[in-house]
């Protein structure tokens, strides 16, 4: 996936050079009341998508959860600050400092 995402983005700025257009990845280019952009990501194993699979979802998310800042820093060029003003709370999105549970 992460290779995928990659070569879409140098695609991407590829087309944009030639049409004379900027791109951003800034997850909130505009300030505001509004719940910015992130990077979506399904996860699903064979184990979560047989019987008892939510007990595994479960288990990876409360995982997952335990690292959760560090993701969101590691995820950001500047190290948080950017998910920090997407990740308000304030909207559809949870806080920078909060998990997500099932």
């Amino acid at each position: 996936m992460g290779d995928m995402l990659w070569v879409s983005r140098w695609i991407l700025s590829r087309v944009a050079e030639e049409f004379n257009v900027v791109i951003s990845y800034d997850p909130k280019p505009i300030a505001g009341d509004w719940n910015g952009a992130g990077c979506h990501t399904n996860i699903s194993t064979e184990s979560m998508r047989h019987a008892g699979g939510l007990i595994v979802i479960k288990q990876a998310m409360a995982s997952f959860g335990k690292k959760h800042v560090e993701h969101i820093q590691a995820y950001d060029p500047k190290g948080g600050e950017d998910n920090k003003r997407r990740l308000t709370g304030l909207t559809k999105q949870p806080a920078f400092t909060s998990s997500v549970t099932v």
